[in-house]
């Protein structure tokens, strides 16, 4: 549940495992409507980006309309 820390970890987890890849980025996606995963998100250094400034490979769904980037 809320501050069980799971979330954190599982992030922790993939962004270990891209940097050991070589990924250099990560890009997501998700609605506007999921207001804690944007807190979620940002307090883990996701920048919120536009439409446009995913990469042309970004598998954009449908329902997602908001877009964040994080750096490794």
């Amino acid at each position: 549940g809320p501050g069980s820390g799971v979330s954190a970890r599982l992030l922790g987890t993939l962004l270990d495992w891209s940097r050991a890849r070589g990924v250099k980025e990560v890009y997501l996606g998700t609605t506007e409507k999921f207001l804690a995963a944007h807190r979620f998100y940002e307090r883990n250094s996701f920048q919120q980006i536009a439409g446009n400034e995913l990469p042309s490979t970004f598998p954009k769904m449908a329902v997602d309309t908001r877009f964040y980037r994080r750096a490794l």
